[in-house]
């Protein structure tokens, strides 16, 4: 991993430095043999921003990440901040009380 930190006087000078490091990454995935497999995944921005980072991923058969591709945007994610496709749940907004239930005589999850 290596992360890249911007010192510039300018959000604007910040972006065109890092589309311009963007390219020479690319560039260097493209001269190791690796480029046509490598993927620029959005991820999380940990606790300096509410913003995805990018991240460099090479797709292999080997490795820790988990990656998802959504064909209609041609966008990858980290699993960390992947969309998901569930429904979302109606919570019940009645909590229900806590009561205490006998097993007596049960012996294992599925007796339940």
């Amino acid at each position: 991993m290596k992360d890249l930190y911007s010192f510039h006087t300018s959000e604007e000078d910040m972006k065109k430095y890092y589309e311009n490091s963007k390219k020479v990454y690319l560039k260097i995935f493209e001269r190791l043999g690796i480029g046509k497999d490598t993927v620029i995944a959005l991820a999380s921005g940990g606790s300096f921003t509410d913003d995805y980072s990018h991240e460099f991923q090479t797709i292999c058969e080997t490795g820790e990440d988990t990656l998802f591709f959504v064909k209609s945007t041609g966008v990858y994610y980290n699993r960390e901040v992947a969309p998901t496709q569930a429904p979302k749940l109606k919570e019940e907004e009645k909590m229900l009380a806590r009561k205490n239930i006998e097993g007596k005589g049960i012996i294992g999850v599925d007796e339940l």
